[in-house]
């Protein structure tokens, strides 16, 4: 088992600013592969890992922990543990889908191929278990933890699975039910995770954290119909307007413009059927433009309004109200990823403000 505990100890004492505790995350993990071997194989983690993003799901993390006044160590090390995991469901769902970039690079498989892209996602998949093994904290916590980290990692499986069979059900009358039960296994318990492992860290009880982390259930189901949506708006970075069609993905569009046009199955199965390099951009772009005449783009932001609701509804608002409030930031931070200006998005600040 690769060594991390001492890596862990310079972050054990002291309360540190949110950047500085994140800048020590993302140490911890890069620097947790150091004794791993083969070496390569620890390269291409980093690698992958070196390749950006937001870091949203350490950040929830740690700002809980703050909130909560967690110990930094153990603040730091979940966060790391859930932005690992996180990071092995991307690279394996790069391979599921064929995707061949990601944030405007070339996706690991592309890189290096299918055997070492497997190998680092399977590894990312372990390695939160060590990172929560090398904690400073009692047997029986751990054991708590753990067992999140395993009901986690089933439900991202049987989520990115039902996503898949997605494109066999397009007929079905509840399409639109199937498509939220696979964002709900697929991207929500990702939201959850660092919410409940900070409280529990904090307070203990399993039953609180999971009170308290119920509803990023719901924010996990905004943020996957925002991250639709703006796929469709062309303001996903390094991915080409409506790219989820070219790929034949079953995005939130779809059931809602099959419910309105149930005679234009048979078009959208040969559309999501294609193979990419069949689908020309001018073909996108007619869909995308037909989605939009048929009220779509509407619909959909409605259905984000809906889930935000039911965010802002939660009993966390009284029970917590500073984990609340960093719930809202959050959610305004993903949705301004649509790029529209502060009057486009009145509607969801004015949910969120209530």
């Amino acid at each position: 088992m690769p060594e991390i505990s001492g890596l862990l100890e310079t972050a054990r004492e002291g309360t540190l600013e949110p950047s500085h505790l994140l800048a020590q995350v993302e140490t911890l993990m890069q620097e947790s592969f150091n004794s791993l071997r083969p070496e390569p194989l620890a390269q291409w983690s980093r690698e992958h890992l070196q390749a950006g993003g937001r870091r949203l799901r350490a950040r929830m993390a740690l700002e809980v922990g703050q909130i909560l006044n967690v110990e930094t160590q153990w603040a730091t090390s979940w966060a790391a543990a859930c932005e690992l995991l996180h990071n092995a469901t991307l690279v394996l769902d790069d391979i599921q889908d064929q995707d061949c970039q990601r944030r405007g690079q070339p996706t690991l498989w592309q890189q290096h191929g299918l055997g070492p892209a497997l190998n680092v996602g399977e590894l990312l998949l372990m390695w939160p278990h060590l990172m929560v093994r090398q904690m400073h904290i009692p047997a029986e916590q751990q054991v708590h933890l753990l067992g999140k980290i395993a009901e986690t990692s089933v439900a991202l499986v049987c989520g990115q699975t039902e996503e898949h069979l997605l494109q066999e059900q397009l007929g079905r009358e509840d399409l639109w039910q199937l498509y939220l039960e696979a964002i709900s296994g697929k991207t929500s318990p990702l939201f959850e995770l660092p919410v409940w492992g900070s409280v529990f860290l904090a307070k203990g009880d399993p039953v609180l954290a999971q009170r308290w982390a119920q509803p990023f259930r719901q924010f996990g189901v905004v943020f996957q119909l925002a991250d639709d949506l703006a796929d469709a708006l062309g303001k996903k970075q390094g991915r080409s307007r409506g790219a989820d069609l070219c790929e034949g993905k079953v995005s939130a569009l779809i059931p809602l413009y099959l419910k309105e046009r149930p005679d234009q199955l048979s078009a959208i199965k040969e559309l999501l059927r294609s193979e990419r390099s069949e689908v020309s951009a001018q073909v996108v772009e007619y869909w995308l433009q037909e989605l939009q005449a048929e009220g779509v783009f509407d619909e959909l932001k409605a259905r984000i309004i809906y889930w935000l609701q039911a965010f802002t509804q939660s009993p966390l608002r009284q029970e917590n109200p500073e984990i609340f409030n960093m719930g809202v930031k959050y959610l305004k931070l993903v949705l301004s990823g649509l790029g529209w200006s502060q009057e486009e998005q009145g509607d969801f600040y004015a949910v969120l403000s209530k």
